[in-house]
């Protein structure tokens, strides 16, 4: 029995010194794999000497068949490098059933500053993938039911109401806020509430020195058609004075329109004095009128 034991442990220590040995080595965890579970694929390189360098490493196929995560996709890399030697460990998750392939994994290893270098390269590693469902399960699986559409809580005529009731809402609050106690409803603002007042503002404004005669009968001949445009609802700035004095016949306006015309079609010049006087004048037009 002794003797049974003694040459387990040679052959126990002598299987180990073999495998360490081997400068290349590369294994995975299991050929056969369930969807969406990972495989671990491990390489690893011994008998290095000291300050060795990693040249170069990578997949064989410049990593074109993890390219598409939905398939392929690796969850982690650990690398670990020793004295003497180095490893890799992948964790490869296929998503996609059916066979497959681990493609080469080369390493390219320069020992100890030598201008000698040495290519290590993995085989084809052939991965069955298969579904998490068995064959009882996949044929209990169940046709999809149809999409029922969704009923919504609220139809086309209701928000055209719902609308119509905001816009009501909107205007009954503008009415509120801009309603005018002497006046029912809101306050008028399509025509002039007071010509007369209005044209004695604009007139007051106009200054009858230091300015031409020009600009000065310009400014008072607008106002003027202004204030018999909005008090008589006649357009006066299309009228000619001839027609203006037709409609009117009033000696005041006669005599203004006369020195208006003067200055804009023979541009006569009126002295400071003159202008105060017609701007008095048409003042006293526009009170005496009804």
């Amino acid at each position: 029995m002794k003797r049974f034991y003694i040459l387990f442990l040679i052959l126990l220590f002598s299987c180990s010194s073999i495998d360490d040995d081997i400068p290349f080595s590369y294994s995975v965890d299991t050929l056969n794999v369930e969807i969406g579970y990972p495989v671990s694929f491990d390489i690893r390189v011994n008998n290095l000497e000291k300050n060795y360098r990693i040249l170069e490493q990578g997949w064989a196929d410049s990593s074109v068949w993890i390219s598409d995560s939905s398939r392929v996709f690796i969850k982690s890399t650990t690398i670990d490098s020793l004295e003497n030697s180095y490893s890799l460990n992948f964790e490869i998750t296929f998503w996609d059933t059916g066979k497959t392939i681990i493609p080469p994994y080369f390493l390219t290893v320069n020992p100890n500053d030598s201008t000698i270098s040495e290519t290590y390269n993995s085989d084809y590693v052939d991965i069955n993938v298969r579904s998490s469902l068995s064959d009882g399960d996949l044929t209990e699986i169940q046709p999809d039911k149809p999409i029922k559409e969704v009923e919504l809580p609220y139809n086309y005529k209701k928000l055209i109401i719902l609308f119509m009731i905001i816009c009501l809402l909107f205007c009954a609050i503008y009415l509120w806020n801009n309603r005018d106690r002497k006046r029912p409803f809101f306050r008028i603002r399509f025509f002039n509430q007071d010509p007369k007042k209005d044209a004695i503002e604009a007139m007051s404004k106009i200054i009858s020195g230091n300015t031409s005669s020009i600009k000065f009968y310009e400014s008072l001949s607008k106002a003027l058609k202004e204030y018999i445009q909005n008090e008589y609802y006649i357009i006066a700035h299309e009228m000619t004075s001839v027609e203006l004095n037709k409609f009117f016949n009033d000696r005041d306006l006669t005599d203004l329109l006369e020195r208006i015309d003067s200055v804009k079609f023979a541009n006569k010049n009126y002295s400071s004095t003159e202008r105060k006087k017609d701007l008095a004048l048409a003042k006293k037009f526009v009170r005496k009128l009804l």
